[in-house]
């Protein structure tokens, strides 16, 4: 099975190394061209990637079952193109390519917002307040549309 980690940050790095010891084929890819050599112990291919680059996203999502998404801005005033914009790339390149596949995306729990001390579970409204959660909410919503063109979808709330 092949799989493409699109960011690998502290979680995505740690998940690839997970799945490559398993014997999964793992492609990594950071915004960094520094962390390409850090990168070569949790993957067996690197690349140098935004989310948001479509000509670079159609050959990880063409050659891979599986895409776990697990983007991070490097600040807020980043988080609608890290979060949003590379939703609605893979949306764009969904519709393009008629290639349904297994997506996992790596949100937050802090679109849930404030429940008054009240337990809150996947089905609970979101109830986001900030600017950022609102974001991460939009980007959720497109990347479970990809469900309507046959993927199979997970969001895990972090």
């Amino acid at each position: 099975m092949s799989i493409a980690v699109i960011g690998c940050g502290y979680v995505g790095s740690e998940v690839a190394k997970k799945w490559k010891k398993k014997g999964l084929y793992i492609t990594a890819t950071t915004r960094h061209p520094e962390k390409l050599e850090i990168l070569a112990h949790s993957a067996q291919r690197s690349v140098v990637i935004r989310g948001t680059d479509a000509e670079e996203l159609v050959p990880l999502i063409a050659n891979n079952e599986t895409l776990l998404v697990t983007v991070a801005a490097d600040t807020q005033e980043h988080y609608e193109n890290t979060y949003l914009h590379t939703a609605q790339t893979f949306r764009h390149l969904a519709l393009e390519m008629d290639m349904p596949r297994q997506l996992i995306y790596t949100s937050s729990a802090s679109v849930y917002g404030d429940h008054g001390g009240q337990w809150v579970d996947e089905s609970s409204e979101l109830r986001a307040q900030s600017e950022q959660a609102k974001i991460l909410i939009e980007a959720e919503k497109h990347y479970l549309s990809l469900e309507e063109l046959g993927w199979s979808v997970c969001i895990l709330r972090l």
